[in-house]
């Protein structure tokens, strides 16, 4: 993790952004090297992308 990167997230999406982090082979445990913290919390960053940038699709085209 990089502590000056944070999200708050509801509970529920808290949980969601976990299990796609599972899914997609994100290893949260904390390591020394400088270079994979930025590799690991560079990958959870593009996850959390995807899921605002997913919420705003919905909100701006609503399924009927």
């Amino acid at each position: 993790h990089l502590v000056w990167i944070t999200a708050p997230l509801c509970p529920i999406h808290h949980r969601q952004l976990h299990q796609l982090l599972k899914i997609a082979g994100v290893d949260l445990e904390y390591t020394t090297d400088p270079i994979e913290r930025l590799i690991r919390a560079t990958k959870a960053i593009s996850i959390l992308m995807c899921m605002v940038l997913n919420a705003l699709h919905e909100v701006r085209s609503p399924q009927n």
